[in-house]
Formats: structure tokens, sequence, C-alpha cells
């Protein structure tokens, strides 16, 4: 079973759950990163994200979350995540400058920041970083 990419043809598939109550940047985010060969399952709500997270047939490689978001922050949702999916590595996005990304939701899994507004190549770098590789998918 694949628990955090698949294989499409002869390529490696990362698949990517962006939340953020802002479903503008959830389009611009799933827009941009199927454009650079990332699978993106996108939702404004972070309850809809626990569902897909709970479902193991669903292959998640990185959770790309707001931090502010209204019934369950990010912190909350990645908290959660950890739980349901060890190691999964997580991104919060962010409008503040201050923000810690923190390790407490599960040692293990790997953290870090993304500042709003942030050009696509900060995205996609970070993208790479978080799944281990050396250069973002084609």
């Amino acid at each position: 079973m694949l628990t955090e990419t698949g294989v499409k043809g002869a390529r490696l598939v990362i698949t990517i759950l962006v939340v953020d109550d802002e479903p503008l940047v959830v389009s611009l985010i799933q827009r941009a990163a199927s454009q650079m060969g990332y699978e993106v399952i996108g939702t404004a709500n972070p309850f809809e994200a626990l569902e897909i997270l709970q479902d193991p047939s669903r292959p998640i490689g990185v959770l790309l979350t707001d931090l502010m978001m209204p019934g369950l922050n990010g912190r909350e949702l990645a908290r959660w995540a950890a739980q349901l999916r060890e190691g999964l590595p997580v991104i919060y996005m962010s409008g503040y400058d201050d923000i810690d990304p923190g390790g407490d939701e599960n040692p293990e899994s790997k953290c870090a920041v993304l500042s709003k507004p942030f050009r696509v190549s900060e995205l996609l770098t970070l993208l790479a970083g978080a799944t281990n590789l050396e250069s973002v998918p084609r």
C-alpha cells in the first residue's frame, strides 16, 4: 500500500494536502504545485482535511496548512495529522512574521513555515525539502 506517494507511469507522484480558509490561496497553490508535477488535494475546511487524513487509501506526502483558521487551527490540525500519519511533513503558512514552526505536534515530523505573501519558488523549495527531493518534480 502507498502511504505518502504514488507512482504514475515511471515518475514519482507526491500528494500535497493544502488547507487554507481562503479558497483563492488553495486554488493558487493547487495550480502552481500541479504544474510542477505534484498531485494536490485542496480544501478550505480543516475538518474536511481531517477526513482526508483519516482515509488510508489517500496517499498524502505533505500537509501544507494555514496556521490561523476558524474552528480548527493549523497547529491543531497538525497534531491530529501526526497521530493519523506518523512522520508526515508539515508546512505552516502564516501572514505573521514571528511564527515558530515548533515540533511539539510530533517531534519526528518535519515542520517549516511559509510566510504570506510568498513566491511560488519559495513554496516549491519548501515542498522539495519536505519531501526529501533535491529538486522539484517535473
